[in-house]
Order: C-alpha cells, then structure tokens, then sequence
C-alpha cells in the first residue's frame, strides 16, 4: 500500500513540475488549462494526505489493539 502512495505522489510531483514548466515558458504561459490542472493537482495533493493518515492511523489503532 505505502509503495503505491509513494509512486502516487510522486506521480503528482511530476505533473505539478510539468505545468510549473509550462507556465515558464512564453509559449505556454497563458494556456487556460493549466490554473485548473494545478488546482486539481492539489486537490488530489491532499486527499492522497488525508488517504495515508487515515490509514496509517488505523494501522496504529489496529496494532493497539492487539
């Protein structure tokens, strides 16, 4: 599970340095797409957080229990 998260988020950092690329550059800069890319990109940024705490902390609960 913690591997697919990690190349899940790694995944995202790649797509969020793609379009921090294209907003550099001149000839991309003023694609529409790319202010909604990048607010999606965090939305997803942090539900993939919220995802791995809630697990990490069953895990714990889970281990407590025991």
């Amino acid at each position: 599970m913690w591997s697919v998260a990690l190349l899940f988020r790694s995944d995202l950092e790649q797509l969020r340095s793609a379009v921090t690329d294209a907003r550099s550059k001149k000839s991309t800069q003023k694609n529409q797409a790319l202010l909604p890319a990048e607010d999606e990109l965090s939305k997803l940024s942090y539900s993939l957080s919220l995802a791995i705490s809630e697990v990490s902390h069953i895990l714990r609960c889970s281990l407590i229990g025991t």
